[in-house]
């Protein structure tokens, strides 16, 4: 799932749709995104309402009756509608982020928020007495109903000239019936698609033919890639030296352990380096994925992926020059599953 956007001022029909696929597509997306950056679901509710009548949540989108890069202060673009657009799409340029990739720029303008909420640059959100709290306290809040956290955004953020917008909350209470009320489905979604593709695909670092994962090819980071992005909207890295930088480290093994952390949950990844010594200690070259009941299931060769016993494999890696080194959490966990999942053949990467 990648995001559906247009680059523009025009009327797109298909992000105009309201509560249709493709803003369907787009809420997932930032609502996974942000949840796994610490953000709650009723704020992160009361922010696509606001986003709504700002952009139709299209990334690409810019204001009505201007022209992109037309130079004037009052154009704004992008998910909220910086103004001026410069804000934003100088932002992206100088972090890198590639203008003419949807998938770049709409992930890049989640981070500019990210930033602005936890670790500022710049004065964008100014609270008001009558909604007294700060960015962060805002995106934690689950004392307020979601219609609050709506003006609450609207007066602290958006600062509109016209107000009252009553239409933002009404828009963002309809997302919370649309919406998952909680991302361990989401990622138990993920560990199924992963599972699903066990004996079904050969193995290949081919460019485009290892994207095709649910047509019958992989390689390690790109099962892993694509089932997160299907199961869950969420872009975890194409590769495995980009994933070790998206989500959450919940270890580090510097010490060269054998044995998985006592904390680590279903779907979590586990990462190998060629190197021992942890995070860092040598070129990210292979990752699994953490599956309950002691077991990994990935593909590193051959006809896979496979299901293994995790002590096992990690004591046999350094054989072929792959050393555990990590483990990182993308969503947060869903309960383990009620029944076993059955060990098949372990085959060396």
């Amino acid at each position: 799932m990648g995001w559906i956007s247009h680059w523009g001022s025009s009327y797109y029909g298909d992000v105009m749709e309201q509560y249709g696929a493709a803003q369907k597509n787009n809420a997932l997306i930032i609502y996974n995104y942000l949840l796994s950056k610490g953000f709650k679901r009723p704020a992160i509710c009361a922010m696509l309402g606001n986003m709504m009548t700002e952009s139709y949540l299209n990334p690409g989108q810019w204001q009505h009756g201007y022209s992109p890069y037309d130079g004037n202060k009052y154009n704004g673009m992008g998910l909220v509608g910086w103004t001026p657009y410069w804000r934003i799409t100088d932002w992206l340029t100088s972090h890198g982020y590639d203008l003419n990739n949807a998938d770049s720029y709409g992930y890049g303008m989640l981070d500019k928020l990210v930033e602005e909420c936890f670790n500022p640059k710049e004065v964008t959100w100014i609270a008001t007495n009558s909604y007294p709290l700060s960015f962060a306290q805002f995106a934690a809040d689950e004392t307020h109903d979601i219609s609050w956290l709506t003006n609450a955004f609207l007066y602290n953020y958006e600062r509109p000239a016209t107000t009252p917008q009553p239409v933002r909350a009404q828009q963002a209470l309809q997302w919370s019936t649309i919406l998952p009320t909680s991302s361990g489905s989401l990622i138990e979604g993920v560990v199924e698609l992963v599972l699903s593709r066990v004996g079904k695909n050969t193995y290949t670092q081919t460019a485009g033919l290892r994207e095709q994962v649910f047509s019958g090819y992989s390689d390690c980071s790109s099962l892993m890639w694509k089932c997160f992005e299907k199961g869950a909207g969420i872009y975890i890295g194409s590769w495995t030296g980009e994933q070790i930088t998206k989500g959450t480290q919940i270890y580090n093994n510097t010490s060269g352990s054998n044995s998985l952390p006592s904390n680590i949950m279903r779907g979590d990844l586990v990462f190998f380096e060629g190197a021992p010594g942890g995070h860092g200690s040598g070129s990210s070259n292979h990752v699994e994925m953490y599956i309950g009941n002691g077991q990994l299931c990935g593909h590193g060769s051959g006809i896979g992926p496979t299901i293994k016993t995790a002590s096992t494999y990690i004591a046999q890696a350094p054989q072929y020059g792959n050393y555990f080194s990590e483990v990182r959490r993308y969503l947060d966990p869903a309960p383990p599953p009620s029944t076993g999942v059955k060990l098949l053949r372990w085959i060396p990467m």
